[in-house]
Formats: structure tokens, sequence, C-alpha cells
């Protein structure tokens, strides 16, 4: 079901932008985009809330498009002195964030305990670089009999449960209500929160979970299984990173999960490129190391395929890359109306908006109702 949707010239740039991969080698296009005034206050803010701000300005720079996106492409001086600072603030808070996730990783490890670095964590320093994907934490998973461990082992390194206060520089606590609420709702606990003492990136935020779905969904996934089958990182940092597999299984429920839910439409923030670009970069440079046949079996065995070939449908609505051919006809799960739904429990809401617009918009597009848990929690509680 593709569609077939002409783009602006502004949404052409950011998802050429927003990719690892040389979509045009000789760049040709993007330079042929450049060559006349484009609505970049549209562009930045729309890289921003996409999470690629950075891998966006790294790609400018590594295609030596910086001088005709300032000449003729109507960059403004201004917007190129933030993004600049923004690129070389996130460089320096990844570093930070990953050093730290690493000692937590080394506590946990000494504590007899195995943690996981799934997404960003898992993906920086192996498909990215530090400076060109953005970190909004740091996610791990770990077999649930040890949450009561890791919440204490947490505490120890001076965490807590809450949300950073950005008007007073300070860790909120969060409200027993919520932590009671958050830990039925969820298979993530609440939220660790720490200072970190240093300016460009003053906190550090961590969640740990056992489940890549949310308790109401139809799907699960046995996250003890994706611990024991864990592997070193081949940066050297210490951090367990999922298996392959499990990795691509991780990617794409992830879309899945934030893409139906009304929790996240309510802040229209269901779809971010960035979340497509790891799918992308993952497969392009690991299509080859996967058996596709064990792939799919495991998949089955899990009875997942809907979510596997959502992540995967939508991936390919963005950037139409053949290396996703394959896996969605292996993974197609024969009846697709759920892709256009939205949920929130048992609630079911069907989308008419085309896909691209619901990507691109700046705003919610469903109004019909809020989500149960936006009703009875504040956006900083969660």
């Amino acid at each position: 079901m593709h569609e077939q949707e002409e783009h602006s010239r502004e949404r052409d740039l950011v998802i050429r932008l927003a990719r690892l991969d040389d979509h045009d080698p000789g760049d040709s296009h993007m330079r042929a985009l450049l060559e006349r005034p484009l609505d970049w206050n549209w562009i930045v803010v729309t890289a921003t809330r996409h999470k690629v701000v950075q891998l966006m300005w790294h790609n400018l720079m590594r295609k030596d498009l910086i001088t005709p996106a300032l000449g003729t492409g109507g960059l403004p001086e201004l917007w190129t002195v933030y993004v600049s600072q923004m690129f070389a603030a996130g460089k320096e808070r990844n570093r930070l964030w990953m050093a730290n996730a690493a000692e937590i990783s080394a506590c946990m490890r000494d504590a007899g305990i195995r943690v996981v670095a799934i997404k960003g964590a898992a993906l920086i320093d192996d498909i990215y670089s530090v400076e060109n994907r953005f970190l909004n934490d740091i996610d791990f998973i770990a077999k649930r009999a040890e949450l009561g461990k890791i919440k204490e082992c947490m505490f120890d390194l001076g965490y807590s449960y809450g949300s950073y206060n950005y008007a007073t520089g300070r860790i909120d606590p969060i409200a027993h209500r919520v932590e009671r609420a958050w830990l039925f709702n969820n298979h993530v606990l609440p939220n660790f929160y720490k200072l970190s003492g240093h300016e460009v990136a003053p906190y550090y935020k961590i969640q740990v979970g056992y489940d890549f779905f949310d308790p109401f969904e139809n799907f699960d996934i046995d996250g003890d299984a994706i611990v024991d089958a864990a592997v070193p990182k081949n940066d050297g940092s210490g951090l367990l990173v999922p298996a392959l597999a499990d990795t691509l299984i991780n990617l794409c429920c992830h879309i899945y999960r934030e893409g139906v839910s009304m929790v996240y439409q309510d802040y229209n923030v269901n779809w971010q490129l960035g979340k497509f670009c790891d799918m992308l970069a993952f497969l392009l440079k690991y299509d080859t190391c996967l058996d596709l046949d064990k792939f799919v079996a495991k998949v089955d065995a899990e009875e997942i395929r809907q979510p596997v070939y959502y992540g995967l449908h939508y991936t390919n609505e963005v950037y139409r890359n053949p290396v996703l051919r394959r896996w969605l006809d292996a993974t197609d799960p024969g009846e697709r109306d759920y892709l256009n739904e939205v949920r929130d429990g048992s609630r079911r809401a069907f989308t008419s908006e085309p896909f691209h617009e619901r990507l691109f918009s700046l705003r919610g597009v469903r109004s019909e109702f809020r989500a149960g848990w936006n009703r009875h929690f504040a956006r900083n509680e969660w």
C-alpha cells in the first residue's frame, strides 16, 4: 500500500539528510534542491522534532553542502550558528551519556546483573558515530526477576525516580500514585534520573525494561531470552547488546509501539525519522549477516508478525530502499488494516490522513479523544 505522494522540496531534503547511506553518491539531487531558497525555519524545526538535527548537520558537512546551503539555498546565518552549536553540544552530550552507560553496566555486572543496551546506546559506535545520533535517554533491557536488584543498584549509584526540572535544574521526584500507575501500565521501570554536573548535559536519564511492548498490547517478548543471548558490543565499552535478530525485532517493535500509541499521538511524537533511519542503516549493514528464514521462524514463534511488518513497512514508506523488500515480503501478515490504527488499551481508532502528512505534521492530527494515560498524568510525570 505505497502512497504516491509528492514531497515538498523541504521534505525531500530532510529525508535525504536523515539517513546514513548515500542515496545519491554524487549528491546531485541535493545540490539541485539547494539551488533555490528553502524554508529553513520548517527544516530545522522538523529535523529537531524528528531527532535528526545532528545527523542533518553531519551530512551537510560531510557532503560539503553547507556553502551552497548558505548561498543559493537560503540557509540563514542565525540557524547556522544555532544548529552547529546543537551539533557540538549533542556530540559532547553523547560522549558523556555513553561513558555513563558503560559505568552503569559495569556496576550491574559487578553486582551479578546483566543489563543489555538497546536502541541508541547499542547503535552508536556501531552504525552511528558519537556525533550523528541524538540520545534522549539510555535504554536497557533486563530480566524481570532482577528489576528489584536493579532499582537498588541504581539508587545506590545516586539515581532516583523522577523528572528533570528545566526551570530549577533539579530532579523532581514522582508522586507515589504515578510510580504505582507507571508500574501497572508499563513493562519499564519509572525513569531514573541523576544530575551530572556537566553544563552541556545536566542530567542522565536511564530506562530499564523487560519487554518490547506495553502490558495491554496483544504482543509480548521474552526479555529473559534476549538478555541470555546478548553479546558484548564491539567498541570495547563493556556494554552488552542484543543479538542481531533481536536488535532488528527491537527496532521494528519500537516503531510499532509508538506508531500505534494514542498516548504518543496526543503529543505528536509517535513518528520520528530517527527511528526509520535506525532501521534502514541497520539492515544496510547487517542484511547479509542475518538468516532470513531463521528470523521469520523466530518472529512466528513469538507471534509478532504484525509489529515487525509494521516497522519495516513504514521505514519503506519513508526511504523506498530495495534492501527492505525481501524482509517485507517474508514477514507479510496478510491482513493490513491494522497499519492505520491507533490504540489506547482496548480502544481503537483509524487514521484517515496520508502517512506523510502525519509524519511531517508539526501538530497533533487526532482530536476525537485523549489517551487514558494522558488524562491522568501530566507530560512531565511520564
